[in-house]
């Protein structure tokens, strides 16, 4: 069992069979909060960890130290880093991630090509109902054929981008939601990904 927390501290926890002792051990530690873990369709040993400190990790459980892989950026201030609340691995391209946080524009990178920090596609709302300061993106999900981007925003709505589409600005609109209390997440339900919960 994987799990993070606030303390920044990314845990690998085995759990025996039979019932017996629990060990733990904690195999990243980000500097900040972190909120999300992105498993590897097929792939049990690897992940990614994302924290309020801009980084996100590669994590191989084979391995004694995870790989910081990138610092996210803004894309205006190159020195301030993003804090990030979500990250997801596509799910049929594993070597493509997105990550959301303290930015309205959501970000995609590729695992090969991640030497300079930059995405290589982003994604934003234009002309929301409001603008915010402090607009976040609380969490962002591939479908199941990563054909799809969901994203919650905090204060406004949960919308779909199409990622085979060169438009990145989204295809549809979910309101009624109420995304400011906490960090939210929101996800694809059902073998299609048909649903939004």
């Amino acid at each position: 069992v994987m799990n993070l927390a606030r303390d920044g501290k990314v845990r690998r926890h085995h759990l025996c069979p039979s019932g017996g002792e629990v060990t733990s051990r904690t195999v990243a530690m980000h500097e900040e909060a972190a909120h999300k873990i992105a498993m590897e369709t097929g792939n049990p040993h690897s992940f990614l960890s994302c924290g309020e400190e801009g980084f996100v990790y590669d994590i191989d459980l084979r391995k004694d130290e995870p790989n910081h892989l990138l610092t996210c950026r803004d894309l205006t201030q190159r020195d301030d880093s993003i804090r990030l609340f979500s990250v997801f691995i596509n799910p049929v391209q594993p070597w493509y991630f997105a990550v959301s946080g303290s930015s309205k524009t959501l970000r995609v990178y590729d695992r090969r090509f991640v030497d300079n920090d930059q995405p290589v596609q982003l994604y934003t709302v234009k002309n929301m109902r409001r603008e915010y300061a402090s607009l976040s993106v609380t969490c962002v999900v591939y479908s199941h054929d990563g054909k799809e981007l969901l994203a919650t925003y905090n204060d406004e709505s949960i919308y779909v981008f199409n990622t085979e589409l060169s438009r990145t600005s989204p295809v549809h609109r979910y309101k009624g939601h109420r995304n400011s209390d906490t960090i939210k997440g929101v996800n694809f339900f059902g073998p299609n990904s048909e649903y939004i919960v």
